[in-house]
């Protein structure tokens, strides 16, 4: 890149993150490896389903769900008031699209909130676990089962992961050092 830096990157953000509208796909810049997934969900459970899915899928690392997000915005010339639920996914640039993809089909908005965000640096033992965790060839180790967990279904279809409660009887973090 040639001139200042920061308007490099800025306008490759601009111009390389466009829709394909033949395809309807979506192309991240080449800028960054990393990026934040950002999408608004109707309920906390919807949004924790739709989390599961793309980490059981590989398609991110991890989710953040923020609940009391309130939205304001025009839709068929009516401003609408609505309480959402917010999610963070970290996942590659790579993977990204495949996760747009996913969270289009999985979403019951008809115009859904879905932008990337690129991550620029951090930690970089935990950059290394978010590419571990979505490349081609990770596997999704099933958690140990407890005595009292032993009726709760393991093999979840990825099209209904489990709800809010289910989530947390049946899975947890594979290690405290890396939070999402």
């Amino acid at each position: 890149m040639k001139g200042d830096p920061s308007q490099s990157v800025s306008q490759a953000l601009v111009t390389k993150a466009q829709t394909d509208d033949s395809a309807n796909r979506i192309s991240i810049p080449e800028v960054t490896e990393f990026v934040t997934v950002y999408m608004m969900a109707d309920s906390e459970d919807t949004a924790v389903h739709m989390a599961t899915t793309l980490v059981r899928e590989r398609l991110v690392a991890c989710a953040n769900i923020e609940n009391g997000t309130r939205s304001v915005y025009e839709y068929n010339g009516m401003i609408q008031l609505e309480n959402e639920v917010t999610l963070f996914m970290k996942t590659t640039a790579e993977r990204a699209p495949a996760v747009v993809e996913r969270l289009r089909a999985l979403h019951s908005y008809e115009i859904p909130c879905i932008t990337i965000l690129p991550i620029f640096g951090g930690n970089p033992d935990y950059l290394t676990w978010v590419r571990e965790q979505v490349a081609d060839d990770a596997a999704y180790n099933e958690p140990e089962k407890s005595g009292q967990d032993d009726q709760l279904q393991t093999d979840i279809d990825h099209d209904n992961a489990p709800t809010e409660a289910e989530t947390k009887a049946q899975y947890v973090p594979k290690s405290a050092d890396f939070g999402s």
